[in-house]
């Protein structure tokens, strides 16, 4: 990764683990995990990249300390 300048986590599945534990089928593939462990998102193929920022952004809103959880929104999982 250093030799491309890519800086950010790059996840590496040589023994396709994760993909057997998801029993995934498609790629690519997006799972959303929110901060308790739960999939609160997954969307297969291209596309729909507003929407998975919008969930992303959902997620991400509800680990600040004001966020009251009483209104928590579920992102749709497909």
């Amino acid at each position: 990764m250093r030799n491309y300048g890519i800086d950010y986590p790059v996840v590496l599945d040589n023994e396709h683990r994760t993909w057997y534990a998801f029993a995934n089928r498609f790629w690519p593939a997006k799972y959303l995990i929110d901060q308790d462990g739960y999939l609160r998102y997954k969307r297969f193929g291209e596309g729909h990249y507003d929407e998975t920022e919008a969930a992303i952004q959902t997620l991400l809103h509800e680990g600040e300390p004001d966020h009251d959880p009483a209104r928590r929104a579920t992102a749709p999982a497909r």
